[in-house]
């Protein structure tokens, strides 16, 4: 499986590097969606989820890291793309934290096939609830936006 996704960021890391033409039309949305590698009883994952996928919530152990990729591409150019993120903690047992995270959105001063970014959330850190939503923009303004992927890390 590690090898399928370096495979995948390899060819999104060689495509991104030039500039397509600035398209006059594009009627079609860009892609979004992200690629999750967690361990859950001991076993390390990896998933693969895009837009077109309903919210999914998994599970994962505290005690080891988790990687993401997300990621964004069209055929006629990618603009930008976003990564929101919220942390959930729970308090003496009843009171709920909420932490929204500031990432900055990946820009480009000229259209690309595919934009892609890493991310990484530490182990041991404690239990939580981690949202993540991807949202990706191409050159003629079209988004598209992934439903949310709950990680819940014990």
């Amino acid at each position: 499986m590690r090898l399928t996704v370096f495979a995948i960021l390899l060819l999104a890391l060689l495509g991104s590097c030039t500039c397509l033409p600035e398209p006059t039309v594009d009627i079609t949305p860009p892609t979004a969606g992200l690629i999750i590698e967690f361990s859950v009883n001991g076993v390390v994952e990896s998933r693969t989820f895009s837009h077109q996928d309903p919210e999914v919530t998994l599970d994962a152990d505290e005690d080891r890291n988790i990687s993401i990729i997300y990621m964004g591409s069209d055929n006629e150019g990618m603009k930008s793309l976003n990564i929101m993120v919220t942390v959930y903690r729970t308090i003496g047992g009843s009171i709920q934290q909420r932490e929204d995270w500031t990432v900055a959105p990946i820009t480009v001063s000229c259209p690309k096939d595919t934009l892609l970014e890493q991310m990484k959330f530490n182990r041991n850190e404690g239990e939580r609830t981690i949202r993540l939503v991807v949202k990706s923009r191409n050159w003629k303004g079209l988004t598209t936006i992934t439903q949310p992927l709950k990680v819940k890390v014990r």
